[in-house]
């Protein structure tokens, strides 16, 4: 679906810089999954415990479609999130486990996409094997950002990302490589 179309674009085209990051019209939205509440708790921390208007009160999730047929992979991935200041660290400032975990979401956003270009989606999970973060700047709330997945490479089971997140006025306020395993076979849901 085009960017547009999407749930929550409203919201975001009401603040000028998100507006101007919107306006490509090659942006096609992707659902944030983690978003939704499952019956067997995945998902639950940004389902749930962080969906609320005082922590995450919305996201958009969203990429540009690769050129040439087939498809080649998607290189960038990019989440927009509305912050609240119910998860501060300290006086108006984002806790640093929650910049970690906005981080996660959207790196492994790309591999999510890669896997439904690909027909893939009914192969093994891939999951963090580590996320270096640096943290340059507060992230002061209330806030929207943007947090930027970009795959850098893949070497048979690993995925290899870094991202971002900058705040409005486009500075990075931290940064992430990652490192990203395929599991060789499903885990059993219990």
């Amino acid at each position: 679906m085009y960017v547009q179309e999407a749930p929550g674009y409203p919201r975001f085209a009401a603040i000028p810089w998100c507006a101007e990051v919107l306006s490509d019209p090659t942006l096609r939205a992707k659902p944030v999954l983690s978003r939704i509440p499952k019956e067997d708790t995945e998902d639950s921390l940004l389902a749930e415990t962080l969906n609320t208007n005082d922590t995450v009160s919305s996201t958009l999730g969203f990429f540009r479609l690769p050129q040439g047929e087939p498809p080649s992979r998607i290189e960038e991935a990019y989440t927009l999130y509305t912050l609240g200041s119910a998860m501060n660290g300290m006086t108006g400032a984002l806790h640093g486990g929650i910049i970690g975990t906005l981080l996660d979401e959207t790196l492994g956003l790309i591999i999510s996409l890669n896997k439904n270009l690909n027909g893939t989606t009914n192969s093994p999970e891939v999951v963090t094997a580590y996320l270096h973060t640096r943290y340059l700047k507060p992230l002061d709330t209330p806030a929207t950002v943007l947090v930027t997945a970009e795959l850098k490479s893949t070497e048979e089971r690993k995925w290899y990302i870094d991202g971002t997140i900058k705040n409005g006025k486009g500075e990075v306020l931290a940064e992430a490589k990652s490192l990203w395993i395929q599991l060789k076979e499903s885990r059993a849901r219990l």
